[in-house]
């Protein structure tokens, strides 16, 4: 194998390659052969990710030593969960301190392993393609979009370049989220995008959004019905809300644990009426509505023509 600083290499085999070499993330390479799976976009992500370490003075070999020792992580609190039926953290505050805000955590294992996960789990792989040939494709020439968390900025930056005249937003809890995603937003050449240091619940929602994206935060809250009912009010009445969240699925930092793809149904159908679906389970041969087995959920929202009355 020719190392991964050679250009001429195919950056997504040069990845593999090192991603083949442990147990955690072995089963990865076999993702490359799934009909679904596009190479193209899984190179192009891979590419962005070592622009930005170069940028940053880091090789893209640690980061992808990141990533799979947060694969490691996954494959250890999955077994956990798998033993005691609860995730590991109970506490957003204490999260928040532990990971958000440390950049030692957010700026080597969670940035990179969010980022390159949009490559080599195919499950991100299907998703984050889904949304650029749909979401991103079936808007009017021009309006407001919004991304909450921002987190590695692969998806705004996406809906921006496909849209320039829109102007887009991003916002994330996490300082060292807004670099990462300042840089890969450049890179990528989205233009018209503004990135800030905000909480999603701080923002007023007198001028709503043509389009909000929100990717993998309700199962992080300890309340996720409290976000799905600032989401709609910052929403606008026509507006199509791109919502994913992990069902049975662990992290370090994931709070609320959701069974079944019915328990998410369920949950947004008090606020949002369902539009598209996406229920990806992690192993093949489990059933997309099963209970208690790994999944990817995504869907497209849009509002409730009546809704519930609020406390």
């Amino acid at each position: 194998m020719r190392p991964v600083t050679d250009p001429e290499a195919p950056l997504l085999d040069a990845t593999l390659a090192l991603v083949a070499a442990h147990p955690a993330s072995r089963g990865i390479v076999q993702t490359v052969h799934h009909p679904t799976y596009d190479r193209r976009l899984a190179e192009r992500v891979c590419q962005l990710t070592r622009q930005i370490c170069e940028e940053r003075g880091v090789s893209y070999a640690s980061a992808v030593a990141d990533f799979i020792a947060g694969c490691a992580e996954f494959v250890k609190h999955q077994r956990r969960l798998e033993r005691t039926g609860t995730y590991a953290a109970s506490s957003f505050e204490a999260t928040r301190r532990a990971v958000y805000d440390n950049p030692q955590v957010m700026e080597t294992t969670y940035l990179h392993t969010l980022v390159l996960s949009q490559a080599l789990w195919l499950n991100h792989v299907r998703i984050l393609d889904a949304f650029r040939r749909g979401f991103c494709a079936e808007v009017p020439p021009a309006g407001r979009v919004l991304e909450v968390p921002v987190g590695c900025g692969l998806y705004l930056a996406e809906f921006a370049r496909h849209n320039p005249a829109w102007h887009a937003v991003g916002i994330d809890l996490s300082a060292s989220a807004i670099e990462f995603s300042r840089r890969l937003v450049r890179l990528a050449g989205a233009a018209h995008v503004e990135l800030q240091q905000r909480d999603v619940f701080a923002l007023e929602a007198a001028r709503p959004y043509d389009r909000v994206i929100c990717g993998e935060l309700l199962e992080h809250l300890e309340a996720p019905e409290a976000l799905l009912g600032k989401l709609h009010d910052l929403l606008a009445p026509d507006g199509r809300l791109f919502l994913t969240t992990a069902i049975w699925a662990a992290n370090p930092d994931h709070i609320y644990l959701f069974e079944s793809a019915d328990e998410v149904r369920h949950m947004i159908g008090e606020w949002f009426t369902l539009v598209d679906e996406w229920v990806l389970p992690l192993e093949a041969d489990a059933s997309p509505e099963q209970r208690r087995v790994a999944i990817n959920y995504a869907c497209v929202l849009r509002h409730r023509d009546v809704m519930p009355s609020r406390p």
